[in-house]
């Protein structure tokens, strides 16, 4: 549940700017104008590349962004958002040197931005997104009180674009994400101050902008998405979701975005469909692995139990961080019960709990094969 919040705010964050750009803007008064027009089409362009996973072409539009209009936070955002995706689809952090070295070149355009005697709604908003993108990358990391701070600076900025032009109905976008979203991490931590539930606002402000805003709708259908997955309407979550995989059929994380939300709504034969796909468009994202094996553990046909583990093998032989792995003996044990393996299933389960001490449900399946711990 937690990575389908996170993956709500770098999906508005990294649509809403490439969304949202006017044509000829420019923030060095020095650089010609030519090099900085067309900057709608070029982060456009961008976009499609990045949502149909052509990463290293979009990296070489964002670094020409950087090199022709030198001033715009706009090809950093785009550059910070190229890596945040795709450890994003990775569910780690492997491009974490190179989104910090974007972060703080892209900082350096905010501040310039900042210092300007009347930038422009643009220009605010693309410094808003490059400091609400950073923030993102801090809480991923638990790294919090800077999460909390760049969100709030962030929303600021928002705030001060809605104050000068209240009919900018996509920065609306902005307001109804925070709204919404304020009201479930508060409740999850305690340092932060109370704030009342307005969850139905934001989900209101946000259906809105899907419905009427000009460039951003697409942007708030995926978000809408994400927040039907968090209030449990997983099949209004499905619904979105399967028009974004039909539309963008080779992007890892719409799928699993599908992929989740028949899990959540038990729907465990269409899940292993959609990961069993993402498997094939690309093998090297390890963690899809893991949610193969997750929906056959889940699922009741016992001639995909073999295939299940071999799976979850597979993802255990790459994957490093403890949690994952806790997780992905956890699921061996769980099919291993089902097969009636219980020593197996013991020993799996064991080896989750050794990893992984707060794990409860190992605990308790162990405890019910006679293990004791």
């Amino acid at each position: 549940m937690k990575k389908i919040k996170r993956l709500s705010i770098v999906f508005f964050l990294v649509g809403i700017v490439f969304l949202n750009i006017p044509q000829g803007v420019c923030l060095d008064e020095e650089t010609k104008k030519e090099d900085c027009e067309n900057l709608m089409d070029r982060a456009l362009g961008g976009q499609k590349l990045i949502f149909n996973r052509n990463y290293a072409e979009a990296l070489a539009v964002f670094k020409n962004m950087q090199d022709s209009c030198n001033h715009s936070p706009l090809g950093f955002f785009g550059e910070m958002a190229i890596y945040e995706v795709q450890m994003l689809e990775n569910e780690d952090f492997h491009l974490e040197k190179k989104f910090l070295d974007a972060a703080k070149r892209g900082d350096a355009a905010v501040n310039h931005v900042m210092q300007l005697y009347h930038p422009t709604e643009d220009e605010l908003f693309y410094s808003a997104a490059v400091i609400g993108l950073d923030g993102f990358f801090q809480a991923r990391k638990s790294n919090w009180w800077s999460a909390y701070t760049k969100g709030t600076r962030s929303r600021q900025i928002f705030n001060r674009i809605l104050k000068s032009d209240p009919k900018f109905i996509d920065a609306k976008l902005g307001t109804g994400m925070y709204i919404y979203w304020r009201s479930v991490f508060t409740k999850e931590i305690s340092f932060l101050p109370f704030f009342a539930d307005k969850r139905a606002e934001g989900i209101a402000i946000v259906k809105d902008v899907s419905e009427k805003a000009k460039f951003a709708a697409e942007i708030a259908k995926i978000n809408l998405g994400l927040i039907y997955f968090e209030e449990k309407r997983y099949k209004d979550a499905q619904k979105v979701f399967a028009e974004f995989v039909k539309n963008y059929p080779n992007t890892i994380i719409f799928r699993a975005l599908l992929g989740k939300a028949y899990l959540a709504d038990k729907q465990y034969k269409n899940s292993l469909a959609i990961f069993e796909e993402s498997l094939k468009i690309d093998p090297s994202i390890n963690k899809t692995r893991y949610f193969v094996g997750m929906a056959i553990a889940l699922d009741d046909d016992k001639t995909k139990f073999d295939y299940g583990k071999k799976q979850l093998n597979l993802f255990l032989e790459k994957e490093n961080q403890r949690l994952w792995r806790s997780y992905g003996f956890y699921w061996l044990g769980f099919i291993s019960e089902k097969q009636g393996l219980k020593e197996d299933a013991k020993k799996y389960y064991e080896e989750a709990i050794n990893l992984n001490k707060g794990l409860k449900q190992a605990q308790v399946r162990v405890r019910g094969l006679g293990g004791g711990i």
